[in-house]
C-alpha cells in the first residue's frame, strides 16, 4: 500500500505538469516504455481514470502521454502531492522565523497546551512520526479551507501511538505544522 501511495505522490507531481509543450526531444535518448507499461496498466484495470505524464529536462519535455480520459488540461485533485511543497515551504519559515524544528506544537499553538499533542515536536508532524491520527474519523471529511479551522477539527482527536515511535502517513499532522509556520509568520 506504502509503495503504491508514493508512486500515487509521483504520478500526481506528473500531472501537475500536464500542460507542457512537447519539443522534439522527445523520445531521442530515453525510453521510458517502462513508466509507459505501468501507467497503461493501472489506467487499463481501472485503478485509475487516467493520467497524464510530462517529464521535463533542462527546460524540454523529454516524455509527454496522456492516458484514459485525461488530456493536459484535466483538472485533478492535488491531495498528497503537495506535501512536499508545504514542507519546503515550512522549512523557509524554520530558517526565517524563530520557528525551531524542535519546537513542540505548544509554543505557537497555545490551543494545545495541556494536551498530549501539544508536546510533538514540529519536525515529528513533518516525518509522519507524531502519533496524530492520519486522518478525521469517518464520517467527518476534511474539507476546511483555513489551517485555524483544522486546529479546531484536530484538537479534541487522541494521539493513535507514542510520538517518535513510529511512522504512519497522513494529513492531520501536516496542517498543524503548516499552522506553526503561519503563527510563526505573523509574529515575526
Amino acid at each position: 500500500m506504502k509503495g503504491r501511495l508514493l508512486i500515487v505522490i509521483f504520478i500526481s507531481i506528473c500531472l501537475i505538469a500536464g500542460s507542457c509543450n512537447v519539443s522534439s526531444v522527445q523520445g531521442s535518448r530515453y525510453n521510458f516504455s517502462s513508466l509507459d507499461s505501468v501507467i497503461q496498466g493501472w489506467v487499463s484495470k481501472e485503478y485509475y481514470p487516467g493520467a497524464s505524464i510530462c517529464v521535463v529536462k533542462n527546460d524540454s519535455v523529454i516524455f509527454q502521454k496522456n492516458y484514459g480520459s485525461y488530456t493536459p488540461d484535466t483538472k485533478v485533485y492535488v491531495a498528497s502531492a503537495g506535501k512536499w511543497v508545504a514542507a519546503a515551504v515550512i522549512g523557509a519559515v524554520v530558517d526565517s522565523t524563530s520557528l525551531e524544528w524542535d519546537d513542540p506544537v505548544e509554543k505557537w499553538l497555545p490551543e494545545f497546551k495541556g494536551d498530549a499533542k501539544g508536546k510533538i515536536l514540529l519536525r515529528q508532524l513533518l516525518s509522519h512520526t507524531s502519533g496524530v491520527r492520519p486522518y478525521l474519523p469517518e464520517p467527518r471529511v476534511d474539507n476546511y479551507n483555513h489551517l485555524d479551522s483544522a486546529i479546531i477539527e484536530i484538537l479534541p482527536l487522541d494521539t493513535v501511538f507514542t510520538p517518535g515511535s513510529r511512522f504512519q502517513y497522513g494529513g492531520l499532522a501536516m496542517q498543524i505544522a503548516g499552522r506553526m509556520a503561519e503563527v510563526a509568520i505573523l509574529l515575526r
